[in-house]
């Protein structure tokens, strides 16, 4: 059995991997004429590794539905990108969809900065107890800081019931 490979590893790999197994949920999806760009993250890094989804893959007409909260196991070639701006890219040989997602899902594409943190205090916001996300740990410091958690307490991390929902996925996070 293949184990999963974090994004963060696939990044940063010093070289081509003929097969590999990544998964977690779909940042973003761009279609092309014969295939389409999958942005996937699964929290182990802020960065996103890009999928190729061929329009050969069965269930290719599935693939160019997925939106942004879709959560899904990718097994293919890690191959050096043709891109600007990312080292390696997947080329799959198959996509499992894992859990789908809605329109109405509210997650947001982008990341926050400390700057959006800053506008939240200054709005009042203090003394954080719980935040939903996937306890990365810059966002765990960047809580503590910026909302000031309470001296001596860190916020509680609870995972979003997206990660709880999703097993395999959920899981590897």
């Amino acid at each position: 059995m293949l184990t999963p490979t974090s994004v963060n590893d696939a990044l940063h790999s010093a070289g081509p991997i003929e097969t590999v197994l990544v998964q977690g949920w779909v940042r973003t999806r761009r279609d092309s004429k014969d295939f389409s760009f999958l942005e996937l993250n699964d929290g182990s890094c802020l960065r996103n590794l890009q999928i190729i989804a061929k329009n050969t893959l069965s269930n290719y007409a599935a693939v160019q539905h997925l939106i942004t909260g879709a959560s899904i196991v990718v097994r293919g070639a890690l191959v050096a990108s043709q891109g600007k701006g990312q080292s390696w890219e997947v080329v799959a040989d198959s996509i499992e969809i894992v859990g789908a997602s809605d329109d109405s899902y509210p997650l947001q594409k982008k990341g926050h900065t400390p700057e959006f943190l800053r506008e939240l205090a200054r709005r009042g916001l203090r003394g954080v107890k719980l935040v939903i996300s996937d306890a990365h740990e810059g966002l765990k410091a960047a809580v503590a800081k910026v909302l000031h958690a309470p001296p001596g307490s860190a916020a509680a991390f609870i995972r979003c019931a997206t990660c709880w929902l999703t097993p395999g996925v959920g899981a590897a996070v």
